[in-house]
């Protein structure tokens, strides 16, 4: 009896210990092969780095943020010279930002056949994230002539609305480096008044101050005039309207219908 009762605990033992070798072990081994296999740390992180970029790059380039793909494609460059992948991501650059150019030219033309001048001023600011300098002055030029021209006609209607005040503002905005968007941004007080608007805020005022009473609250002392931006001389075209100079309401040259 005293036998079987001593040998009962060993024989507990001795199936633990089969167990643990016949599955625990294994499962370690396992674990320790696969970990070997896995690659480490740095020999991924370049792969890695080219994914992350080319994720950003795909994500700026739907959102139209063209400087911000470019930097992205040019910093892979630098970190991965000769790169197969990167280079294909540069001529893809290249091949998106054409087809963008031409599609938003033809937007803004299809917008002026369409007398619709906030497609085509919207249109316009989307292309001028893409082009610089030159390029975008001469797309510019005739276009802000336009636009020009429908703010003119509408305020020789003999009434000016919001609508003519907010095209105005959205002009000098846009084109605030042209002698034309210089000249409606020193007249958009003057435009916001007469429609009845504050000429700082450009909300509903019809009082005799020089601003609404928030606006005068906000401060106490007059605001600043704004200098207009400096442009660059256009060459003379007897068919422009207005040249470098500001829209004076009360200029009968201004009202004269070419």
């Amino acid at each position: 009896m005293s036998d079987t009762g001593t040998s009962r605990p060993d024989g507990d033992l001795g199936r633990l210990i089969d167990l643990i070798e016949s599955r625990a072990l294994p499962l370690l081994e396992r674990i320790a092969l696969a970990l070997e296999r896995a690659p480490t740390g740095p020999a991924t992180a370049p792969a890695d780095r080219r994914a992350v970029g080319s994720a950003e790059f795909r994500e700026a380039v739907d959102e139209g943020r063209w400087l911000l793909a470019d930097s992205i494609v040019r910093d892979l460059a630098r970190e991965f010279p000769g790169d197969p992948g990167v280079s294909a991501l540069g001529d893809e650059l290249e091949r998106l930002r054409r087809f963008a150019i031409e599609d938003l030219r033809e937007r803004i033309e299809a917008a002026r056949l369409a007398n619709d001048p906030e497609g085509a001023i919207g249109s316009r600011d989307e292309l001028a994230q893409i082009l610089q300098g030159d390029a975008i002055r001469e797309v510019d030029r005739p276009l802000v002539r336009w636009l020009m021209g429908l703010v003119q006609r509408r305020l020789r209607t003999g009434t000016i609305g919001a609508d003519v005040v907010g095209l105005a503002g959205r002009i000098a905005e846009s084109f605030g480096g042209t002698a034309e968007g210089a000249s409606l941004r020193a007249s958009l007080p003057t435009l916001r008044r007469s429609a009845g608007l504050c000429p700082r805020c450009a909300e509903p005022y019809l009082g005799v101050g020089e601003a609404c009473p928030k606006c005068l609250a906000a401060s106490s002392a007059p605001t600043p005039p704004i200098a207009p931006p400096e442009v660059e001389p256009d060459e003379e075209d007897p068919d422009r309207e207005v040249i470098g100079e500001p829209v004076d309401l009360n200029n009968e040259r201004f009202w004269q219908i070419p």
